[in-house]
């Protein structure tokens, strides 16, 4: 979701879709020599702004796992109600 800057008691917009879903190997299932402790589980750690509504996501994976993906998000200008 994305918090207001001003009041990050209100909501500006919220995805419909989990920015991240396990796809990969290290995320669902690894390998033999490094398998994964909880399959099909992703989680983010924190985020960094590049700009121009763009981000880094690092994320977990697996319980065992580190990785970075670059999102970006659009707001739309029309500001939800929730």
């Amino acid at each position: 979701m994305v918090l207001d800057g001003e009041d990050p008691l209100r909501i500006v917009a919220r995805s419909e879709e989990p920015i991240l879903f396990p796809e990969l190997e290290f995320e669902t299932v690894g390998s033999a020599a490094y398998p994964v402790q909880t399959p099909w589980v992703v989680f983010t750690d924190g985020l960094q702004v590049l700009g121009n509504d763009t981000f880094t996501v690092w994320y977990g994976a697996g319980d065992t796992n580190v990785g970075a993906a670059t999102i970006r998000v659009t707001v739309p200008t029309k500001q939800s109600q929730f």
